[in-house]
């Protein structure tokens, strides 16, 4: 996670700005100050080369593009930014363990109260509710293929994942 840290920093020092000449300002009484020019915010590019740094490090098996563990400012060492890095890496590892049990749960529960026919669509139905939580009868009818009235049937007699079941 170190070599990852210190390469956000090495693209931190090459899209450093060079030293700009700061704007002078001349007031109506006759001052003048001297303003900064402010830096522009660059972590958005880091965000961006994130997930394929971590896949080129082998802390992923592909790039997962919403993967960016980086907060808005960096902090001051390569050492720093590691451990938060290894932070963040770690709670998307355990919130994608969650919505994986949670996933497999409802599978095997939807799995128990299978009573279905060779040729029933409630196996598909209850694979895409699980997916698309929210379905309605109207997409229902146009993914599996079936009348408006058809999936109205299917939903009705189905066992959808958010519903609460006695154990």
């Amino acid at each position: 996670m170190l070599a990852v840290a210190e390469r956000v920093f090495e693209l931190a020092e090459m899209t450093e700005q060079g030293p700009s000449a700061a704007s002078e300002v001349a007031t109506i009484d006759g001052r003048t100050w001297q303003l900064s020019v402010p830096s522009r915010d660059r972590n958005w590019l880091f965000a961006t080369a994130m997930p394929l740094m971590l896949q080129r490090a082998r802390f992923t098996g592909r790039i997962i593009p919403s993967l960016t563990l980086l907060e808005k400012f960096l902090p001051a060492s390569p050492a720093a930014l590691s451990e938060q890095l290894a932070d963040k890496l770690g709670q998307a590892a355990s919130a994608g363990l969650r919505e994986l049990t949670a996933i497999e749960r409802t599978m095997d529960r939807v799995a128990a109260h299978r009573q279905f026919t060779k040729r029933s669509k409630a196996p598909l139905l209850a694979r895409l509710l699980i997916a698309y939580p929210g379905l309605q009868a109207g997409a229902v009818a146009t993914l599996l293929g079936v009348t408006p009235q058809g999936a109205r049937k299917l939903l009705a007699g189905t066992v959808r994942p958010s519903d609460p079941m006695l154990v």
